[in-house]
């Protein structure tokens, strides 16, 4: 799967879980991939499909805080197939608003969805 593909699967798992998202533009998108709104919320949300290898530092968590607050989103989430270094799982608990998710915290949100709407995710990861 690719960092777009990533991201457009996020969006879709959004859109599942009751929310109205989409992706946003692939170049230039002010530290969020993914736009999801409700009729009580507004998440910005970073998708990181990264190696194991590869951890989430504090500037990618910054630049999307920076981001939400000035569009006055009311949540913001970095998603990742990775995991978060020490700077970032430190910043994070200073930002009460902002969720870091991992593997399992996507396969939480799948197990949400009702069965008959699971197969719609899971196709866009398969592509």
């Amino acid at each position: 799967m690719s960092p777009r593909e990533f991201e457009v699967f996020v969006a879709n798992l959004f859109t599942q879980l009751g929310y109205n998202a989409k992706a946003t533009v692939e170049t230039c998108d002010g530290g969020k991939d993914v736009i999801a709104t409700n009729n009580k919320e507004k998440i910005y949300i970073e998708c990181k499909h990264w190696n194991m290898n590869n951890l989430i530092g504090r500037e990618i968590l910054q630049k999307l805080v920076g981001s939400a607050i000035g569009d006055d989103a009311t949540r913001a989430i970095v998603i990742t197939t990775s995991k978060y270094n020490k700077n970032a799982l430190e910043y994070a608990e200073k930002v009460p608003w902002l969720e870091l998710w991992t593997m399992k915290d996507i396969i939480k949100a799948l197990n949400k969805i009702e069965d008959n709407k699971k197969g719609y995710v899971v196709n866009c990861l398969e592509g």
